[in-house]
């Protein structure tokens, strides 16, 4: 027996689906736009210190408020995926990995650079704080694509359901575990967070490599997973660049010029690509 009433429902969520691609690559678009800005203004800054030239107090909030709208833009498209999602369990993972996102990037994108440019008081005690924020965007971004790791290899499945395997979850969980009390201990005696950015980094390189992991398994469609594996190789650059900033200033232009396809490919990786061509 033919269920035409949900039939007709589906083509209908299809066309609806369609009909919202126009303002989601609008707002990839203005991101974008964005980032003509912020990437120019980062080299400006990064040029007139190097010789000596001071960029006011302006300029530099201007360049860090339009970073963070650029994040908040990213968070908004990924909120608004709604039944064009992959599936409830990717998309809800997705929105967990972009609210602590937008969480750290409040920290270390907008009011750091904004309290360091108006006051004489070192910002540092956010550092930490950022830290942990990304900490819990890898483990989103970890459990997101481990699922891949858990399913038969090419099997395609996405009913929602799928666990993490074991020993991605473990690894996961011994390096938060070690991160994080270490960065709350730098916080508590206000050191340099220098110390702590290897776990970190370990953190990210493990995300990197289940991502790429899961793009060749089959279980998310094959845009998608390429998305993915690019995108979190963009994410693996910019926090590269950062450690790079962190010896020279030199590396600081980079980090947002990886930042931002590293927020468009992630955000749009859990579009379902295939509903909007079947919906034509």
């Amino acid at each position: 027996m033919i269920d035409c009433g949900s039939e007709l429902i589906t083509k209908k969520e299809r066309v609806m689906g369609k009909k919202l691609s126009g303002p989601r690559s609008a707002t990839l678009a203005a991101i974008a736009a964005l980032a003509l800005f912020y990437v120019s203004g980062d080299w400006a800054l990064y040029f007139l210190d190097r010789y000596g030239a001071s960029p006011g107090t302006p300029f530099p909030i201007a360049v860090a408020a339009s970073k963070f709208l650029a994040s908040c833009l990213a968070f908004a498209f990924v909120c608004s995926t709604g039944r064009e999602g992959l599936d409830p369990l990717d998309s809800l993972w997705l929105r967990l990995a972009f609210s602590f996102l937008l969480v750290a990037d409040f920290l270390l994108t907008l009011l750091y650079p904004v309290l360091k440019a108006l006051g004489p008081d070192s910002p540092d005690a956010l550092v930490p704080a950022s830290i942990v924020a990304f900490m819990a965007v890898q483990t989103c971004l970890i459990a997101r694509h481990g699922r891949a790791l858990a399913a038969p290899t090419g099997s395609g499945e996405r009913d929602g359901k799928g666990g993490i395997p074991k020993p991605v979850a473990v690894g996961a969980l011994a390096l938060l575990a070690a991160g994080i009390p270490a960065v709350v201990a730098v916080a508590a005696v206000g050191k340099n967070p220098a110390p702590v950015m290897p776990t970190y980094g370990a953190y990210v390189i493990l995300s990197l490599i289940v991502a790429w992991l899961a793009s060749r398994t089959g279980f998310f469609p094959r845009a998608n997973g390429r998305m993915i594996a690019r995108g979190m190789t963009a994410f693996f650059l910019c926090d590269l660049s950062v450690g790079l900033g962190a010896a020279t200033p030199l590396g600081t232009p980079f980090v947002w010029l990886f930042y931002t396809p590293a927020l468009i490919l992630l955000a749009a990786s859990g579009v379902d690509f295939a509903q909007w061509a079947t919906a034509s």
